[in-house]
């Protein structure tokens, strides 16, 4: 089947975005598998309060105010906030910041009702330079929050058990600064099992924090492990089981390509440019991403465990031509195949915003993909940008 797209602005009649949208799937959630997006909106009724738009099985998009439902604070004007899911429960958990730099969590356990917590002031750990970004590590089972704080160093907050608690990673590893408001990005690896956070140092090396089971924290300097090119972007990480193997993808400074650091099995990681192994189009230059988007990196990976046949990696990001027009590309990889890579047809896009994407598994309808992204509206009478997604079944 083709790529189709929904204007879920249009859809649900949500509030208008502020800053970019973060899509993920709840596969095992209670009251049936469900995906979610969740943003920040600039409506003046709702304004900088955090959003979700859900769909559960094959009942249309609904929409929540989470900032009105929860009381919880206004977000960071342009911020992107993430959403993950911990099977552990099961719940879902929305991270982000407010105006006062501290990270807060909005929790749904088990389908019912949303909760607020300041994680900051439950853990006095520093305030936030960077957006937020959670993960579940089920071998313990856990949940964490990494974030790079205004001494640039990298920090964990971290929740086993009992309550959250939180680990300057830098401090502990002697590891590099982080470059000054890029992100960090963490993963759980369960092959090993292992948890890994990547980030751009202040020398535009990506660089890796590692925990082996129940081992200490460690670092590498990936870029001068395999000899990469310098990041001009906050890099993301993700794991593929089927292989198994690792992936950190980012955008190179000169030459704005997209470039992969991967790691199969117990082997050394190696780099690849995907961009010159496609001919895919080049990212889009970091002197056109808006101040705002500091929170987000260029684009996201996720794998697609459909078929175990044919799963597949993907990569999502926003690309350019010589003449400056944006579009969405995908530069994937089935199984046991070369990388390859599609632009993905959309509705018209506002500027430079990142998209995010992400694998439906358990879709009703079939197995899916979805790229969440900011697009122009489709009434020329209303100039705000409205939330879309562009999906592809199986």
């Amino acid at each position: 089947m083709p790529w189709s797209n929904n204007d879920l602005t249009v859809l649900t009649g949500a509030p208008a975005p502020s800053g970019l949208p973060f899509g993920f799937a709840w596969e095992n959630a209670p009251k049936g598998s469900s995906i979610h997006v969740v943003y920040v909106s600039s409506s003046p009724r709702a304004s900088l309060h955090v959003q979700e738009l859900s769909k559960i099985g094959k009942a249309n998009w609904a929409k929540a105010d989470l900032t009105a439902i929860t009381g919880a604070p206004q977000a960071r004007d342009g911020d992107t906030p993430f959403g993950f899911v911990y099977p552990g429960d099961p719940s879902i958990h929305v991270l982000y910041r407010d105006a006062n730099r501290h990270i807060h969590e909005l929790v749904n356990l088990g389908g019912g009702d949303w909760r607020h917590y300041d994680l900051t002031a439950m853990t006095g750990a520093p305030d936030t330079q960077s957006a937020p970004f959670g993960f579940a590590y089920l071998s313990d089972p856990s949940m964490h929050v990494v974030y790079q704080g205004f001494d640039l160093h990298i920090h964990e907050l971290v929740k086993l058990g009992g309550d959250w608690r939180h680990y300057d990673l830098t401090a502990m590893t002697g590891a590099p600064l982080g470059l000054i408001g890029s992100p960090p990005f963490g993963f759980a690896y369960p092959s090993d099992p292992s948890m890994h956070v990547v980030y751009q140092g202040f020398d535009k090396h990506i660089h890796e924090l590692v925990k082996l089971g129940t081992g200490n924290w460690g670092h590498y300097d990936l870029t001068a492990m395999t000899r990469a090119p310098l990041a001009a972007s906050a890099p993301f990480g993700f794991a593929f089981p089927s292989d198994p193997s690792m992936h950190v993808v980012y955008r190179g400074g000169d030459d704005r390509h997209v470039h992969e650091l991967a790691k199969v099995g117990t082997g050394n990681w190696g780099h690849y440019d995907l961009t010159a192994m496609t001919g895919a189009p080049l990212a889009a230059s970091a002197t056109t991403l808006p101040v705002l988007q500091e929170s987000a990196p260029f684009g996201y990976g996720f794998s697609w465990e459909h078929d175990p046949a044919s799963s597949s990696m993907h990569v999502v990001y926003l690309a350019t031509t010589s003449l400056g027009a944006k579009s969405i590309c995908q530069l994937y990889k089935v199984s046991g195949r070369n990388w390859g890579f599609e632009s993905i047809p959309t509705f018209s896009l506002p500027g430079s915003v990142p998209p995010s994407g992400f694998a439906w598994e358990k879709d009703p309808r079939g197995s899916s993909l979805h790229v969440v992204y900011v697009s122009d509206p489709q009434n020329p009478s209303n100039p705000s940008p409205h939330i879309s997604e562009a999906v592809l079944s199986t």
